[in-house]
């Protein structure tokens, strides 16, 4: 409102009588300026509304009509009444206290006449003694709840600031007003009420809005001048009009600001060079609130300018020096304390060299644009001091800036694709940065850059970091809703986003809506202010959401409301380029959504019923039904709406989104779970009903929604039924690994090659869900497949990875043109079997079981020490180097305590799942009990055990065989240092790990090793050259004398071997001994 060296143009008699009075304008008449003294004491005055146009429409803080009278010393009250033409009087309300700061005042909603004009508005004075009470009336009014809203915002008292000024800044008597409106930018004019002229005055004031981004309604805010204003000597009362298509006022108290404090703010302490510093200015009272019209000068006298409605006033510095400011309470230039003038503390702006510190990258479109909205020039990165402030290059310096882009595209390929240059830095210290190209799809942009040094100097260079990451792509509208809906005769809300293709919205962008109704409908929407218009341009929000109100005009009293029905289509609009003015950038979108006004009024009786959703669909080909509506008598009821619903994952569709010929089956256009359709002549309504994804098919195949029609309080609902079976085009074949109650091994991928890897596979449409009773032939790349049932199973004799993988021959369905059915829409064509479908599943991690890094436990359940008699288990464990479980037969051996023993390598446990074996026995004497346990996989030797090979002697041969084999197998399954080899046999020179042969006595000539037993313990003590048998010498004499009871077998293998022995060997054996005496032949065996 106020600018430097700006006049008011005040007539010169006022401005001479105001600078020789030098009064703080408080003449007057004698006692307290109210509504009640200036007006005889019967008297009573309609004052708001002035406007002939009255609405209830949301202002931010009501959806009501003000209503505000004043009235003389007897009146009391006031009734508020309206009548429509010459029609009867309707109370509205008696208000009988003066509830607004001495004025009448309430609150109308005119909702139940909207449409009504030649209204009547009366206020009549109650309370006097008057025989007829005074009444004021406002005539021609029309009720348009279409029709923008303002309102002030109530307070308890007005502000007044009287700046006596004759020199630079404009005199009067400023007043800070503010409130709200249906439009959000809505800028009304003010006013307020002369009591000496009993009339509104004022030069209609301007106001700003302050609406903040995305609000529904608006907010607004201007400085009121009430010079003509006849103050009294008390507490004065004053009236604010608002006016825009309507009207609002409010009574406030008077309260007269005088200074308080003044403040100066730089924006900044430091400016490079000559440069200067905005300082802001701030004036307030004493009670701390912004003084709009003081006027402001610098140390020295210098015009400043008027403070606005923030009280505030702005001016630049320059560096290196230091000022104070001053706000002037009287007509007087120079800073007067005496007077009442409030200064500011000393402000000092510093002076710095400028040195490049960083770099500052902007992009004119923002964060998120629209590829159709870039040009070569919207990037550009600025060279910044160390104050942050722009540095200045001189002309030919040459430095440069160096800089990546690294763009990821939204679906993620490329994640990581990278472009390199370089840009030469201009004299205002900036560099505009080309995006990639070409750009074929949107994603983000992230920009590293780092300036080189001064070639000359070999200074100011700027190290590289990210300085911007912006969004780019091909943005689309998209509507909140995919109807819009309301009922006739009111509002509904129309709302959307422009967004890039990963939802990121873009903001600022202007949006034209508009409306194009069916025949001959009248719906329009609201604009920031003034009439209603069939088209209405928005900006979008921070988010890139935008919004509207379209209104349907309610129908004027006693006539019908009518069903109304058309379309929006939002269209993105071009706006001036950021960087050249003469250009234009335009995101270049549009979309389009269906608008209803419903009337859903049916006659009493009417009857609603669905039909024709019959038999099962499948997903994306659309079911469609009929609602009909008649009344009791059956005739049809036209032109009546019906709210059709669907639950599940059911929508409604007009048909396929692309039925060109050719063109895959199956993908429909979406209009959600909600629609409100206009019966025609017959009382008849068609639908289509579609289905694409939905869990309920991952179940059965089977999914069934319901579509309810709702006329009024009457309504049906009809089932509609789906199966994924026999599906229009395939998907994907899945297979994954299955349940672990169907699997053998426990670390998965991972799997023992004596287990299979079981698996399930599944097959899907072109939607994902799950299909049925297809055949999908399997192979396995390195395995085989062993079963199919009750999954999918792998096998793998051999070490390795074994990957399923399956086939699909699905059908394909594609559009063709309409063969003139009763829906109207493309045939479906299929062919069978025309679609390989292939997929892969995980791969199984086939391994050889390392029994030398395996592990294997013998444990004993509970404590060590036992009672005699009492029942004591023993555990075998054992894990392979993966941590499975091996699973394999145990056999348990035990002597002690005593002479008991059991156990035998024929007598075998298996191990369970778990890789666990259990033996139970009990201690018939005291003792010890040693258990021993020898796992087997095939009769396999495993870590840990000693293989005893006898019967390999010089007799026992006989002839002293070689042992290379055994030490080559116990090597070739890795067990070659996990292993002892005792043996009464020899060995060859290529023997390795720990082996002990030529064992003497050797078992044929009756030695301990002939008494071994599986289970045992054998303790070899390599350091001190010992090998013993683990067992008491009373078990050892034990088992010798069950030998010897064998007679002739007696030190002889327990089975035969087929050996052929020859007559030389026999010869050799019955003569030979040990090999701890040489194997020497020994006549004295003759017996001769």
């Amino acid at each position: 409102m106020f600018t430097s060296g700006t006049k008011k143009g005040l007539a010169g008699s006022a401005v001479t009588a105001l600078a020789v009075a030098g009064l703080p304008l408080l003449a007057g008449p004698a006692g307290a300026v109210t509504h009640t003294s200036t007006l005889g004491a019967d008297e009573v005055d309609l004052v708001s509304p002035v406007a002939t146009t009255v609405s209830a429409k949301p202002d931010g803080q009501n959806a009501t009509q003000r209503l505000t009278a004043i009235g003389g010393s007897n009146v009391t009250g006031v009734r508020f009444e309206y009548r429509i033409g010459s029609g009867p009087w309707t109370l509205i309300a008696n208000q009988t206290s003066r509830n607004d700061d001495g004025a009448f005042a309430v609150e109308w909603n005119p909702t139940p006449i909207a449409g009504s004009a030649n209204v009547t508005l009366r206020a009549t004075g109650l309370g006097t003694a008057a025989q007829t009470p005074d009444t004021d009336d406002l005539t021609g009014v029309t009720v348009d709840n279409n029709a923008d809203t303002v309102n002030v915002t109530d307070g308890s008292a007005l502000d007044v600031f009287q700046a006596q000024y004759s020199n630079d800044a404009d005199a009067g008597q400023f007043a800070v007003v503010e409130g709200t409106s249906s439009a959000t930018g809505a800028t009304p004019t003010l006013d307020f009420y002369d009591p000496s002229a009993d009339a509104w005055a004022g030069q209609g004031d301007s106001t700003e809005s302050t609406t903040p981004q995305g609000s529904a309604t608006g907010t607004w805010r201007g400085v009121l001048d009430i010079t003509d204003y006849d103050y009294g000597s008390g507490t004065d009362q004053v009236l604010v009009k608002a006016a825009g298509a309507t009207d609002d006022a409010e009574s406030f108290v008077v309260n007269r600001q005088q200074l308080g404090t003044v403040t100066a703010e730089p924006t900044n302490a430091n400016v490079p060079g000559s440069g200067s510093a905005e300082i802001t200015i701030t004036v307030v009272d004493g009670a701390g609130t912004p003084i709009a019209g003081a006027e402001v000068r610098r140390e020295g006298g210098a015009y400043v300018g008027q403070t606005d409605a923030d009280g505030q006033v702005t001016t630049d510095q320059d560096g290196g020096t230091e000022a104070y400011y001053y706000a002037n309470a009287t007509d007087s230039d120079a800073f007067e304390s005496g007077l009442g003038d409030k200064r500011s503390e000393d402000v000092t702006v510093g002076q710095y060299s400028p040195e490049p510190t960083s770099l500052e990258a902007t992009s004119a479109n923002g964060e998120v644009f629209d590829y159709d909205e870039y040009d070569a020039d919207d990037i550009s990165i600025q060279v910044k001091d160390q104050e942050g402030e722009d540095v200045p290059f001189a002309s030919g310096t040459g430095q440069t800036v160096e800089y990546t882009w690294t763009f990821a595209a939204f679906d993620g390929d490329p994640a990581a694709q990278e472009t390199e240059g370089t840009a030469v830095v201009g004299a205002d210290g900036s560099a505009n940065i080309p995006l990639p190209s070409p750009r074929p799809e949107g994603g983000t942009y992230t920009l590293e850059a780092g300036l080189r040094a001064n070639p000359v100097t070999g200074g100011g260079a700027v190290d590289s970091e990210q300085v911007l990451q912006v969004k780019a792509g091909q943005a689309e509208i998209t509507f909140d809703d995919d109807e819009v809906a309301g009922a006739a005769g009111d509002s509904a809300p129309v709302s959307g986003t422009l967004a890039l293709e990963d939802g990121t919205g873009l903001p600022g962008r202007p949006v034209t809506l508009t409306y194009a109704a069916d025949g001959s409908g009248d719906a329009e929407f609201d604009q920031e202010s003034g009439d209603d218009s069939p088209t209405r341009t928005v900006e979008t929000g921070a988010d890139g959401s935008f919004s509207a109100t379209l209104d349907d005009p309610a129908a004027a009293q006693g006539q019908a409301q009518a069903t109304e029905t058309g379309e929006v289509t939002a269209e993105t609009d071009p706006y001036e380029d950021p960087n050249s003015p003469a250009d234009t950038d335009d995101a270049d979108a549009s979309a389009t959504t269906d608008v209803t006004f419903f009337n859903d009024a049916a006659p009493e009786g009417a009857v609603v019923a669905i039909t024709g959703l019959q038999g099962t669909g499948k997903p994306g080909a659309p079911a469609y039904g009929t609602v009909t509506v008649t009344d009791d008598s059956d005739p049809p009821v036209p032109n009546v709406a019906v709210r059709l619903t669907v639950d599940g994952d059911s929508f409604f569709t007009n048909g396929p989104a692309d039925g060109r010929v050719g063109q895959p089956a199956g993908d429909l256009q979406e209009r959600g779970q909600a629609i409100t359709l206009v019966t025609d002549d017959q009382g008849e309504v068609s639908f289509g009903v579609g289905i694409e994804r939905s869990e309920d098919f991952d179940d059965d195949g089977m999914a069934t929604d319901t579509v309810t029609a709702t006329v009024g309080e009457t309504s049906d609902e009809a089932d509609v039924a789906w199966s994924s079976a026999d599906p229009l085009n395939g998907g994907d074949v899945q297979i994954d690994l299955a349940a672990d109650r169907f699997q053998e091994s426990g670390v998965l991928p991972k799997a023992p090659t004596t287990d299979d890897v079981a698996y399930d596979v599944k097959v899907t449409d072109q939607f994902g869900n799950l299909v049925g009773d297809e055949d999908v032939a399997i192979t396995a790349d390195g395995g085989e497949v062993v079963d199919e049932e009750p999954a999918l199973k792998l096998s793998s004799d051999s070490e390795g990875d074994v990957t399923p993988t399956g086939t699909w021959d699905a059908d394909t369905s594609v559009y063709a043109a309409d063969g003139g059915d009763a829906d109207d829409a493309a045939d479906i064509v299929t062919t069978d079997g025309t679609d390989e479908v292939t997929g892969d599943g995980p791969t199984a991690e086939f391994y050889e079981v390392d029994f030398a890094n395996s592990t294997f436990e013998l444990t004993q359940v509970g404590d060590e020490e036992r009672e005699v008699g009492d029942t004591v288990i023993m555990t075998y464990t054992a894990t392979d180097q993966e941590g499975e479980e091996i699973e394999f037969d145990v056999a348990f051996f035990r002597t002690g305590p005593g002479n008991d023993d059991d156990g035998s390598a024929d007598d075998r446990v298996a191990t369970g799942e778990d890789g666990i074996a259990s033996y139970v026995f009990s201690g018939n004497t005291e003792g010890r009990a040693r258990v021993s346990a020898i796992g087997y996989v095939g009769d396999q030797v495993v870590a840990g055990d000693v293989v005893v090979i006898r019967y390999e002697g010089p007799k026992g041969g006989p002839g002293m065989q070689e042992m290379l084999y055994p030490t080559s197998y116990l090597k070739s399954k890795g067990l070659g240092k996990q292993c002892a080899l005792l043996t009464d046999g020899r060995f060859s020179g290529g023997t390795s790990g720990l082996s002990i042969g030529h064992a003497s006595p050797e078992a044929a000539e009756g030695g301990a090793i002939a008494l071994v037993e599986e289970g045992d313990t054998i303790a070899i003590d390599i350091p001190n050259r010992t090998i013993n048998l683990d067992i008491s010498d009373e078990e050892l004499a034990h088992r010798r004398s069950k030998m010897e009871a064998r007679g002739k077998l007696a030190y002889k293998p327990m089975e035969m071997r087929p050996r052929r022995v020859s007559t030389a060997l026999k010869a050799y054996a019955a003569l030979t001994t040990s090999a701890d005496r040489g194997a020497v032949r020994d006549l004295s065996q003759l017996n001769l």
